[in-house]
């Protein structure tokens, strides 16, 4: 299993795609990525481990928060602290429709870079996994 995860996905109608909420449904199960306390609480068993959520939008920078950003909402924190993955780490990339070719190969740039940055960060630190 992986030390680092990275989950990038477009923001449609204020949620995930089908196939990515399909996927995590079957990925993420019971026993393996978290599970329930006697006492009812959830425990995320992927503790140990740290991820990167990147999002992209049509809609402008300023919207998704002032709407409520339920994309991040969702796959950061129901999803992936809900597994144990702290902290999460969030990029968005906004306007996808008006961006240039230029701005949209910046993108592909920084995500390139920030997913060598996530791996020296990771043979850097080690980080516990559960026995």
């Amino acid at each position: 299993m992986s030390e680092h995860i990275t989950v990038l996905t477009p923001v449609w109608w204020g949620s995930v795609p089908a196939v990515l909420k399909g996927f995590l449904d079957r990925a993420l199960i019971i026993e393996w990525a978290f599970s329930y306390q006697e006492n009812g609480r959830p425990e995320g068993l992927l503790h140990g481990r740290t991820g990167r959520l990147i999002v992209t939008s049509d809609s402008p920078r300023w919207y998704l928060p002032f709407v409520g950003d339920s994309t991040v909402k969702q796959i950061k924190g129901r999803t992936m602290e809900f597994c144990g993955i702290k902290p999460v780490t969030v990029t968005r990339f906004a306007d996808v429709r008006n961006a240039t070719d230029a701005k949209r190969a910046g993108w592909l740039e920084q995500s390139r870079a920030l997913g060598e940055v996530d791996a020296g960060a990771r043979t850097q630190t080690k980080v516990a996994t559960p026995a």
